[in-house]
């Protein structure tokens, strides 16, 4: 059992952001430990003390918390540098976020300095539930394939590519593979997603209400792949045949390194966003070209090309990690989630509110637990059937 000490040094190191994996599990392993919450309090007593913040206040936040909000399997942690949380977000913040190494999540908004403690409410059987795996595959020849039906295996045999599903994912073997190449679709509705190992290696995940359509084989020119909708991509290298992403008629990816993210839903405003993680790639647009270092994000519209840095890479990839990453964003992005995530409808009555939210949740919540979260944020909200009529 750790002192005081010993868990005001861990405290202090998690604020610092430079706890590492074994303090962060030590860190967790004392939080979750009700008996250790008298030495954890007087803790950050002492650390209050030294940043200046109200110690007094430190019983009483961390008791109301401790009591009012449920446990997740695993947690969201915001990506913040650690310290300032006690002289900025005050002690409500900086509690929720410790409670989070613990397993905990929560969700605020940036008005004021403390995040609302969602209680999370009694299960509903009629609950909406979050999404899942699932996709829908359309062969060569137009028939198609609900992945999530099959068991693991082979499914197809196309122009010499094996087609096999296993753990989750669906990948092509394309050693057999000669002549010309056939296209295959994968398509997720609201509330799927799924995995795609392209013919080359290429790890491609797809988020909900998106589709991506490729070749069974790469065998000569650039590898091109068709996306609508959103996907994470790890390219595999191949200098003698560059990977291209078509967005839209006029919009394409042009890959230089390995790892990024490109979105271009509908309803999106005819914006591609691109957000490179490692490497490099090049965005073309119309007549114009950027090329994005990692931490940029390009933003393309017609006859236009923005670039933005230091783009929050954690943000951006929280639907591929089973997460929703609220820090930011307004109530619309809020429920646009929602909407492809839950399968349903948003509907709003009156003004929408400019608040933006911060913080977070994992993804595998039912909808009674988030809309209960956003009621104690004082969003206004009910759902009829599988409509959310937002109101303020």
């Amino acid at each position: 059992m750790k002192n005081k000490e010993q868990i005001k040094e861990l405290l202090r190191r998690y604020m610092d952001g430079t706890t590492g994996d074994a303090g962060q599990q030590a860190l967790k392993e004392v939080l979750a430990d009700d008996g250790m919450e008298e030495v954890v309090v007087a803790a950050l007593q002492e650390l209050a003390a030294e940043t200046g913040s109200d110690a007094a206040a430190v019983p009483g936040e961390w008791h109301g918390m401790h009591k009012t909000i449920t446990s997740v399997d695993k947690p969201f942690l915001p990506r913040t540098k650690r310290l300032p949380l006690f002289k900025t977000w005050g002690w409500a913040a900086a509690a929720a976020v410790l409670l989070a190494v613990a397993g905990y999540r929560w969700l605020g908004t940036e008005k004021g300095t403390q995040p609302v403690v969602a209680v999370l409410p009694v299960p509903d059987t009629t609950a909406i539930s979050p999404g899942a795996y699932g996709a829908v595959l359309t062969l060569a020849d137009g028939s198609t394939v609900v992945l999530d039906s099959l068991g693991e295996g082979t499914i197809a045999a196309q122009a010499g590519a094996v087609v096999k599903l296993a753990g989750g994912q669906l990948a092509y073997d394309a050693a057999g593979a000669g002549g010309e190449a056939v296209w295959n679709a994968m398509t997720t509705a609201r509330g799927k997603q799924f995995r795609l190992v392209l013919p080359d290696g290429s790890r491609i995940w797809l988020n909900a209400a998106s589709s991506i359509r490729y070749p069974t084989s790469f065998t000569t020119g650039d590898r091109v792949v068709e996306l609508q909708g959103e996907a994470y991509f790890e390219i595999a290298g191949n200098p003698q045949q560059p990977f291209r992403v078509i967005l839209d008629p006029e919009t394409e990816i042009q890959v230089l390194g390995t790892a990024f993210n490109a979105s271009n839903y509908e309803g999106g405003g005819g914006i591609t966003r691109t957000t490179l993680v490692e490497g490099a790639v090049r965005i073309r647009s119309f007549s114009q070209s950027q090329t994005l270092k990692p931490g940029q994000q390009a933003l393309t519209a017609p006859g236009k090309i923005q670039l933005i840095s230091g783009v929050d890479t954690e943000q951006v990839l929280a639907w591929k990690n089973g997460l929703f990453n609220f820090n930011g964003v307004g109530i619309k992005e809020v429920m646009q989630e929602l909407e492809r995530w839950y399968d349903i409808d948003v509907k709003y009555e009156g003004a929408v509110t400019a608040e933006k939210f911060r913080g977070g949740m994992q993804r595998g919540l039912q909808l009674s637990e988030v809309l209960e979260s956003l009621k104690y944020m004082g969003v206004k909200c009910r759902l009829e059937g599988r409509t959310l009529i937002v109101s303020q």
